[in-house]
């Protein structure tokens, strides 16, 4: 008993060595607070003064160290953006979004509903956004997708060019890429909660329809015909196949009962690659 008590002891001495250790030798961290200037209407203040105020950021990098980091903003519709090098502060981009195209007399499409953010290797910045579709009158009728792309070049939102994907429901919308090829995936926000995924072979230049990965597999597609959330979408830069991870068959929100997690696979060559996964066109 008395040798297990110094072994114990010697151990724990030892063990708090190397925790002393292991802190001493950590990495610190700082942080740097992003604000996004936005004027408010008279009566009205934030603090600090004259803020907008952001939420669910994201962050991508690319070449040459350049990196990204955007933000829902609070106030305006408008998803702020920022950009710099890695390493450094990035500065203020500008508000994105902030006037979408949209067919029909009178409707307004915005941007801010979600956001994610890819650079592709041309240095591309390719903002993918939930739009909030109103009517001439002023109400909220539809969500939409769309892609806005800003080139290397580009110094400010005006230099962004942006492409309406769907404009008849949608929800969660994620961006991968691999070069200069581009996916986007969402689900609808209507009762049949499909996956849909859109594809860019020209740096996110134009957008086509590239399938879902939720039809065409039995007893998985019999499982997944409502109420479907999907995670984020990813490009594998070795193999160059595409995954798409998604929770189906949910029966109620926030429950356990009735819930599977799937992950589809796509391969970049337009053939299936495992049974589980459609083909990509």
């Amino acid at each position: 008993m008395h040798r297990r008590l110094l072994a114990l002891a010697a151990c724990a001495a030892f063990g708090a060595c190397l925790w002393t250790t292991a802190a001493a030798a950590s990495t610190s961290f700082s942080n740097t607070v992003l604000r996004a200037p936005f004027t408010l209407p008279p009566g009205f203040s934030s603090n600090p003064a004259n803020q907008s105020g952001d939420s669910e950021p994201a962050i991508t990098f690319g070449p040459n160290n350049v990196m990204a980091v955007d933000g829902l903003g609070w106030l305006p519709f408008a998803v702020n953006l920022w950009k710099g090098h890695f390493g450094a502060t990035p500065t203020f981009f500008g508000p994105m979004d902030t006037s979408l195209p949209i067919t029909g007399r009178g409707r307004v499409n915005l941007g801010d509903g979600d956001a994610d953010i890819e650079i592709t290797s041309a240095g591309t910045t390719l903002l993918n956004d939930l739009d909030i579709i109103f009517t001439a009158g002023g109400t909220h009728v539809k969500l939409g997708v769309s892609v806005t792309r800003c080139p290397a070049s580009a110094t400010g939102p005006s230099d962004c060019t942006s492409t309406v994907l769907d404009t008849a429901g949608a929800d969660r919308p994620w961006i991968t890429h691999l070069g200069t090829t581009a996916w986007v995936s969402y689900h609808d926000s209507q009762n049949s909660s499909i996956i849909r995924t859109w594809k860019s072979t020209d740096d996110g230049r134009t957008w086509r329809p590239s399938g879902s990965p939720l039809n065409g597999l039995g007893s998985v597609t019999g499982g997944a015909t409502f109420n479907n959330i999907q995670g984020p979408i990813v490009a594998d830069p070795t193999a160059g196949d595409v995954f798409d991870v998604s929770r189906v068959r949910r029966t109620a929100v926030l429950t356990t009962r009735h819930r599977s997690s799937s992950m589809h696979r796509r391969s970049r060559g337009c053939r299936t690659s495992s049974r589980r996964s459609p083909s990509i066109r």
